[in-house]
């Protein structure tokens, strides 16, 4: 299921590439810290250890990017992807609709999303979703499943 959670997250990193500079309303600023955070925690997990929280008067972009990535502390790198994911499309459904080719670039997110979730799931895992043991599932390792 990581493998096409993976493959959209690509997708979205790709599609912000994408997004028109004008003609679209820039998210906030807490919008633009929020996905930066699920980003870094997508990618290198918990900030802490990795690096330490800037100080200094001059450093409160810094600050707050790193508050930003600490927000997120615990998700693993999946969940982070998931989460970057819908935030992107839930941000991008606000502020960067105004151009056909925003617009083109969320269905196109929104199509790459609903595949992950359609797709996603062999036969085990959608029966273990329906009876609700997903979370313990996903902790299996693939030679685990086996014994299934």
């Amino acid at each position: 299921m990581s493998d096409s959670v993976d493959r959209v997250f690509v997708h979205a990193l790709n599609t912000v590439k994408k997004i028109p500079r004008t003609g679209s309303a820039r998210p906030p600023s807490s919008d633009r810290l929020k996905l930066y955070g699920l980003y870094k925690q997508s990618m290198e997990g918990d900030v802490e250890g990795v690096m330490p929280r800037p100080s200094g008067d001059s450093a409160e972009a810094e600050r707050e990017k790193w508050t930003a990535w600490s927000a997120q502390h615990g998700l693993s790198r999946t969940e982070a992807k998931r989460r970057y994911i819908s935030t992107l499309i839930s941000t991008m459904q606000q502020y960067a609709s105004t151009t056909p080719s925003a617009r083109s670039l969320v269905a196109d997110l929104e199509f790459a999303k609903f595949k992950m979730r359609k797709t996603g799931n062999t036969p085990i895992e959608e029966k273990l979703v329906r009876i609700g043991t997903v979370q313990y599932f996903e902790t299996f390792q693939d030679r685990e499943l086996d014994a299934i």
